[in-house]
């Protein structure tokens, strides 16, 4: 999967006083092709979210669970599912445990009353009208508003965020964050579970998890400004037998303090704009240069390319079914990579190896001929 990066630029939004944003709720499902719960969950959480379109916007995450079982759709954007895995389990593990399927309303578990101990997870069967709108009626400080606009080859992709402050906030670790999702159809289904329509699956982040850091204090009036920018194609080249359907743009502003609570102050989803000019040249993914050789092989594989900074950088070799067959991690060197993979325990065959490097990954196809 090539890196899709995404050009964003916070303007100016004028020197009158804004009005204040409605809300726009985000909650991030947590889910797995393997997840047998995951199968009966999400199609009314699908129902749901789609009688709430002026309310609330749904992100996919996919999840490597039960444990030893092909994961072809969550490898796919391994990167991301297990970043934002990550960013939550701490919030996870002082509740004791987290279980799939979950979801985080705003950053946090949904407030309305649930029933059991699923409930302290978030449990996704549980989440309601009632949830979304008590979300939905609590008061955004910002407002956002989001646009994207795609060079002539449609490769690369451009947008523009604006925020403007309408009330005061203050944190030392505010986030912008934005991320690409698709939703799927597969002819056959990926997994287990036998679900075969995801929807708004999270393909990439721009330009990481991480998000782009906000000023620490805003106030009524108070603007910033930040670019990105990237290419948008090649993120399914590793799935068989999938329709992409709708793909979209969303962002939002995420508060990462410690002890933050209300984590999620605003989210939007981008609009398509055609300006500038569609003529824009494409650009160029941060990891394309990578070159694999030989290919076919028999013994050894070469991994060369350079990167765009000093990274640690993960290797991973799946089976056309999903499984992990080989896994490297290497520290960070220098821009310059260059390494052996040996290839003895692996049988003839076709494989994937995927690239992961300062936030940015590539897939390469290629062939084990013995």
């Amino acid at each position: 999967m090539k890196k899709m990066l995404f050009l964003f630029a916070i303007a100016v939004a004028g020197s009158g006083i804004a009005n204040a944003q409605q809300r726009m709720v985000l909650y991030e499902e947590f889910t797995g092709e393997n997840c047998g719960p995951c199968a009966s969950a999400n199609p009314p959480l699908e129902a749901l979210m789609a009688a709430n379109p002026t309310k609330a916007i749904h992100v996919t995450y996919m999840e490597d669970i039960p444990a030893h079982t092909p994961h072809n759709f969550y490898q796919s954007a391994k990167t991301i599912n297990d970043s934002r895995i990550s960013y939550y389990n701490a919030y996870w593990t002082s509740l004791g445990y987290m279980f799939t399927p979950s979801g985080m309303s705003d950053g946090a578990m949904p407030d309305s009353s649930g029933s059991g101990s699923s409930f302290s997870c978030g449990n996704v069967s549980e989440y309601s009208q009632a949830d979304i709108d008590i979300d939905y009626a609590k008061p955004s400080p910002f407002t956002v508003i989001a646009t994207h606009r795609f060079n002539t080859a449609h490769d690369s992709v451009f947008g523009k965020v604006i925020i403007n402050g309408v009330s005061a906030v203050a944190s030392t670790k505010l986030k912008l964050r934005a991320v690409y999702v698709k939703s799927f159809d597969f002819a056959s289904a990926p997994g287990t579970n036998g679900e075969r329509h995801f929807e708004n699956v999270a393909r990439a982040m721009y330009p990481n998890a991480a998000g782009q850091t906000l000023p620490t204090v805003w106030v009524t009036g108070t603007t910033d400004t930040l670019t990105y920018k990237g290419k948008i194609t090649g993120f399914e080249s590793t799935l068989t037998g999938v329709t992409t359907l709708d793909s979209s743009f969303i962002v939002w502003i995420q508060n990462d303090s410690s002890g933050s609570g209300f984590k999620v102050h605003q989210a939007a989803k981008s609009t398509y704009t055609p300006l500038p000019p569609a003529e824009v040249a494409g650009l160029k993914g941060a990891l394309e240069n990578i070159v694999i050789a030989p290919n076919p092989s028999s013994t050894y594989i070469n991994v060369n390319g350079i990167f765009s900074s000093p990274a640690a950088t993960t290797i991973v070799i799946t089976n056309t079914v999903g499984q992990t067959v080989i896994e490297k991690q290497y520290p960070a060197a220098d821009k310059l990579f260059s390494q052996n993979i040996a290839l003895d325990n692996l049988s003839s065959g076709v494989y994937f190896m995927t690239i992961a490097n300062n936030g940015a990954s590539t897939t390469k196809k290629f062939v084990v001929n013995k």
